[in-house]
């Protein structure tokens, strides 16, 4: 892409630089008033050629700029979905209260969009983009702390029906909907 915009800017310069040449015909004949050899009006329209062009140049300019702007926004967002830090997990508390507010996120999304498959898939890969750093702290204290992850799992036995209700029916509605299924692989649940 940015030899394109490169090798354009270098076209638009090297034109600039012939229009800047004399044009010996343009020139008026000796012994003659000016625009007497027909050129007066190719003059003008010359000039008016030139303040296009230099119009044009502005024009590719503004838009190397913006496409150089974009550019580097999509490598920057690229990059941060690459490398997203784990949010550190100090303690059981804050590991309990971490995953029910992640849980209840979870369940007010299945909620809000019920058995409309496009509209979960969404929402919920939105949902693991954004909260990312946290499934994998979650995941690291789980991992380092088994026994917390025992004691939540026990804690949240009493919510299971609540989850069944409202899960349940979207799942069965959306099983074959290829976006929700690229939504939840990308949700680092496991």
């Amino acid at each position: 892409m940015r030899i394109i915009l490169l090798v354009s800017l270098l076209l638009v310069a090297a034109c600039k630089k012939d229009e800047k040449k004399p044009d010996p015909a343009a020139a008026p004949v000796a012994g003659q008033p000016a625009g007497a050899n027909g050129t007066g009006e190719a003059g003008k329209a010359m000039g008016e050629a030139n303040k296009a062009m230099a119009e044009a140049d502005k024009a590719v300019a503004g838009a190397m700029a913006t496409a150089g702007e974009a550019e580097k926004n999509a490598m920057a967002a690229a990059a941060g979905a690459q490398a997203v830090a784990a949010v550190a997990i100090k303690n059981a508390a804050e590991y309990e209260k971490n995953a029910i507010a992640m849980t209840d996120k979870l369940l007010a999304i299945f909620t809000a969009d019920g058995k409309n498959c496009d509209k979960l898939a969404a929402d919920l890969s939105k949902f693991g983009d954004e909260n990312r750093g946290m499934f994998e702290g979650i995941k690291a204290f789980e991992k380092a702390n088994p026994e917390a992850e025992e004691k939540f799992d026990e804690k949240m036995k009493p919510r299971e029906d609540e989850f069944e209700k409202k899960l349940g029916p979207a799942f069965e509605a959306c099983k074959d909907h290829a976006g929700m299924k690229a939504a939840m692989d990308k949700l680092p649940l496991e």
